[in-house]
């Protein structure tokens, strides 16, 4: 969960591939959720077990940058369970408000150190010096997700539920409809996350739309100004 709604897109971007993966209890759950996948043909999905994950602790020295920045861990809430998962996706990127403040933070350290930050528009400022950027792109990831995916997975499920046997085959049932359940819960999730995601983009390409207007305005009136003062000349 993201509190604040102006840092959805920079989580967004700071999480790259890991946003669209699936959390899993062990090694062994995520085998068995890729082997589902192959055998019903459903496609490709990412997950991080949460027995074999390892990401780095946020460093205490990341915290006092001042200004705007911070860790892009303390800005979302997560349930302490999942804390590896996180940790593994989010490692220590930072965030800040601004480029401006994005550039100083990340190359512009005193003891020359370096760090990967994102900024609250969707631009990545990595380590080695490229910058990445686009709204767009954050926007086509937004739409990725849809509705009807999660409802195909919840048909399948309720199918498998209704489904009768021997034990063997209750057993062999039980297993893949808890490998189901976990797949449902985590495009459930990521689609209330896409949907975040859409509105935080729209929210900024209507800003960016005033602010540019608001600037055709005052380019014309200090056209209309210059004129006058080409009369009197």
């Amino acid at each position: 969960h993201i509190p604040d709604d102006t840092n959805r897109v920079a989580v967004t971007v700071a999480m790259g591939k890991h946003l669209d993966a699936l959390v899993v209890d062990t090694t062994e759950t995520a085998v068995a959720c890729i082997r589902y996948l192959k055998d019903q043909r459903i496609g490709t999905m990412s997950f991080i077990p949460l027995n074999s994950a390892q990401g780095k602790r946020v460093d205490d020295s990341l915290r006092p940058f001042g200004g705007s920045c911070k860790p892009v861990i303390d800005v979302i809430s997560y349930d302490p369970s999942i804390e590896a998962a996180v940790r593994f996706a989010l490692g220590q990127t930072l965030v800040c408000d601004t480029m401006r403040e994005a550039r100083r933070v990340a190359y512009e350290q005193p003891d020359g150190s370096r760090y990967k930050v994102v900024t609250k528009d969707g631009s990545t400022l990595m380590k080695n010096g490229a910058i990445q950027g686009g709204l767009a792109a954050v926007a086509s990831r937004a739409r990725k997700w849809e509705e009807k995916d999660y409802d195909n997975l919840m048909q399948k499920r309720e199918s498998l539920l209704n489904e009768g046997g021997s034990e063997a085959a209750d057993q062999r049932l039980h297993s893949r409809v808890q490998e189901l359940t976990g797949i449902v819960n985590g495009l459930q999730l990521r689609v209330s996350r896409a949907k975040e995601d859409a509105k935080a983009v729209q929210q900024r390409i209507v800003r960016l739309k005033q602010d540019a207007e608001k600037s055709d305005r005052q380019s014309e009136r200090i056209e209309a100004r210059l004129e006058e003062i080409t009369k009197q000349i």
